[in-house]
């Protein structure tokens, strides 16, 4: 009767081994699902960091574009003026027919200023102090900003009426 009974009785073949590769394989393609997600991720960054480099480096190309123009100009005044006075009037001539910019001056000091745009909200500001060289191998002028500068909007959000 003992053999009899033993026959009768299945026993399932799933073993440590089985469980253990059903437990790996498991891991695996969690592992794999993260990996592809953060990789995923990874990429879309990549892609917004090198488009707003991108549109740095172009507006940055601009200003220094326009720098040169506003060198050509203020070396164009220097050659005709004979002192400092009439060079700051010869600039400040020259640099308003500009139109990307604005001249403005205090008691001692005289600047130029303009602004690229990079993108929405986003612009490169710069800004010179304009001043009369000592010789001709002098500059005419001192970058005194070169500032990325974002544009933030302040939206209010609607209140309720609370007063009853």
């Amino acid at each position: 009767m003992n053999k009899r009974n033993r026959k009768n009785i299945s026993f399932s073949n799933f073993g440590f081994s089985t469980i253990l590769l059903a437990f790996v394989m498991i891991c695996i393609v969690t592992i794999s699902a993260i990996s592809l997600l953060t990789a995923n991720s990874d990429y879309n960054l990549s892609k917004k960091v090198a488009e707003k480099n991108f549109d740095y480096y172009h507006a940055e190309g601009i200003a220094y574009e326009k720098l040169a123009e506003i060198d050509t100009n203020l070396a164009k005044a220097y050659k005709k003026s004979s002192s400092a006075h009439t060079y700051y009037l010869y600039a400040e001539q020259a640099l308003s027919t500009l139109e990307y910019g604005s001249y403005n001056k205090d008691a001692t000091k005289h600047y130029y200023s303009y602004e690229i745009p990079i993108s929405e909200g986003h612009t490169l500001s710069i800004e010179l102090e304009v001043h009369y060289p000592n010789s001709a191998n002098d500059t005419f002028y001192k970058i005194t900003k070169w500032q990325s500068v974002y544009e933030t909007t302040i939206h209010e959000e609607e209140t309720l009426n609370l007063k009853q």
